[in-house]
């Protein structure tokens, strides 16, 4: 249980950082840009989780890349068959 906290919050961390780089890109460069540095940051955060729970990492990056906090989610809270926590 005290792991998954940490897990959390080191997730909220991670998007915090995110967020900040993603604004200073958009103040610096533009939307467009920003926008593509969002889509990769999200794509690698979900290959990143996907690849922890060993799954395949390129078909989340992909997922996370193209649908963002969603593939996200999906790939946090996705158990594979016979995974569950007692």
């Amino acid at each position: 249980m005290q792991l998954s906290v940490l897990r959390v919050f080191s997730n909220l961390c991670v998007l915090v950082c995110a967020l900040g780089l993603t604004t200073i890109v958009y103040t610096t460069y533009g939307r467009p840009v920003a926008l593509i540095l969002t889509m990769f940051l999200f794509g690698l955060w979900t290959g990143y989780v996907a690849r922890t729970k060993g799954r395949n990492t390129v078909v989340w990056f992909l997922l996370g890349f193209f649908t963002g906090i969603i593939g996200l989610i999906l790939v946090s809270v996705n158990q594979r068959s016979g995974e569950y926590d007692d």
